[in-house]
């Protein structure tokens, strides 16, 4: 599965810290519980773009592997489910009471 994720990075320079506002679009992949044959593999998330608003700035590469942007996509993600759970419960709920 793919997300967008808007959010902001901080980069470094010899000046101190900037914060920019970035898109980060990710693939999700739920993993897999492992059976007989295959061993467990987690969850897991690959960042596959860094666009930021200042189309001026180039985002250092190191940001594809942080740890803190990968966990606000995982985040994301169970948002994301929590969401969706949460309208196939109304949705269900709707269909029950036949529009009463």
């Amino acid at each position: 599965m793919r997300g967008i994720l808007h959010t902001s990075i901080v980069i470094e320079d010899e000046l101190g810290g900037t914060e920019y506002d970035v898109r980060v679009l990710y693939q999700y992949d739920k993993g897999y519980k492992g059976d007989y044959y295959q061993p467990p593999e987690p969850a897991s998330v690959e960042i596959l773009e860094i666009t930021p608003a200042d189309s001026a700035l180039t985002v250092p590469e190191h940001f594809y592997e942080d740890e803190g942007l990968i966990a606000e996509c995982m985040a994301d993600v169970a948002e994301q489910a929590a969401e969706a759970a949460e309208w196939h419960a109304q949705s269900r709920r709707d269909a029950l009471m036949g529009g009463f």
